[in-house]
């Protein structure tokens, strides 16, 4: 570049004309300059509108994540409280000193459900493909920060219904297997189920029937608490992105 500008330098000296060409050829150079720091800025601006563009129809089906969600965990929530209204009850009839043993056999038999939670997956493909991308750092620090918070709080509730579960079904294991000695929604007769409850002692039944009824009204009482916690924060990322999407 400095063997150039010389180069011009003797030039223009030769002919006489150092001011007026030596200007001139400046003020190309500038041109030449300038075009191209506009033209890598329209390059920079393109590629930014592409990555918008892309975060935009991300951020669209990680809404639409939300909404199905939002759906599936309204309908969960639903069909939980009836088995925790169900299990509060028979604990009280249970307790109820005018209970005989026979009655409390035929609730066990009657209203006695025995299956764990079958708990919804929530959705969290999207976000986790938005976050491994660089566009993620184009949202606002709110948005950022709120779904991160959110996508954190799904994994720990996740975690404590797996274990309340788990313990759920570990006790109902050893409730057939160490007092009725089969599962209560078994094909069973009528006249089988007489002569098992022969040999049943009817304080430790009564004892372990509550304590099971007590470690399955908690676990779905569990559940229920979540998904009526996430069902407030999924809304609320929805709004948040639906305003995201109207700005955007």
């Amino acid at each position: 570049m400095l063997h150039f500008f010389r180069n011009i330098r003797k030039q223009l000296l030769g002919d006489g004309k150092t001011g007026k060409y030596f200007k001139y050829a400046v003020g190309e150079i500038l041109l030449v300059v300038i075009g191209i720091l506009i033209a890598l800025q329209i390059n920079n601006w393109n590629e930014l509108r592409k990555d918008q563009n892309q975060l935009t129809r991300a951020i669209t089906s990680l809404r639409n994540d939300l909404v199905k969600d939002s759906l599936r965990i309204h309908r969960d929530l639903e069909l939980t409280k009836p088995e925790v209204t169900n299990d509060s009850l028979l604990i009280v009839k249970i307790r109820d000193a005018s209970t005989t043993f026979d009655t409390l056999v035929h609730l066990f038999q009657s209203r006695f459900k025995d299956y764990a939670v079958a708990r919804i997956n929530y959705n969290r493909s999207t976000y986790d493909n938005i976050v491994s991308t660089e566009s993620f750092e184009l949202l606002p620090d709110t948005i950022r920060a709120s779904l991160t918070n959110y996508y954190t709080f799904l994994g720990y509730r996740e975690n404590i219904s797996y274990i309340v579960n788990d313990l759920y079904i570990t006790r109902l294991q050893n409730f057939t297997q160490n007092v009725v000695t089969t599962t209560p929604k078994s094909a069973m007769s009528p006249h089988l189920y007489k002569i098992l409850w022969e040999d049943l002692n009817p304080q430790e039944f009564t004892s372990q029937f509550i304590g099971l009824l007590s470690m399955r009204r908690t676990l779905w009482w569990s559940y229920k608490r979540e998904l009526t916690q996430v069902l407030e924060q999924t809304r609320n990322q929805i709004d948040l992105l639906n305003s995201y999407l109207d700005e955007n």
